[in-house]
């Protein structure tokens, strides 16, 4: 898969890369679980408050295509500051979203509800992800 990532990387268009990368990992989940995405508006309008916008499906498939290439690139050391800088950073990153938006998604999102999770306490390690994780498994 990683191969199949470079090889796009190398050959494309950088709005095309994105697109094709994210299909590649995720062929299977054609639509992103509704919960991630309202978990994470619930979490965001609570951190942030009136002065969240609801992400969308659309826009959290923008948020997780410069995430994965970040790791394709070796780009996971590296500051969000770093991989947005119009200097030094790289292209792709500033054309796929805003880098203030990007860390405002980083700090909201969630696989979960947060708050049912904290009133639980459950001692299974999984549970915050446990939801998604088994979804993935069952597609593959």
């Amino acid at each position: 898969m990683r191969e199949a990532l470079i090889n796009v990387y190398k050959n494309n268009s950088l709005a095309f890369k994105i697109n094709v990368s994210f299909k590649i990992i995720f062929k299977k989940l054609v639509v992103l679980p509704q919960q991630i995405i309202d978990w994470t508006n619930k979490e965001g309008q609570l951190v942030y408050g009136h002065q969240w916008a609801d992400v969308d499906n659309i826009e959290m498939h923008c948020y997780l295509g410069p995430l994965i290439l970040a790791g394709v690139m070796k780009g996971h050391n590296e500051s969000v500051i770093s991989l947005w800088n119009e200097k030094n950073g790289r292209a792709i990153f500033n054309q796929s979203m805003a880098r203030n938006r990007f860390t405002a998604i980083s700090r909201c999102i969630r696989f979960d509800d947060a708050a049912e999770r904290r009133r639980t306490r459950s001692t299974d390690k999984l549970v915050p992800i446990r939801d998604v994780f088994e979804l993935w498994v069952k597609s593959f």
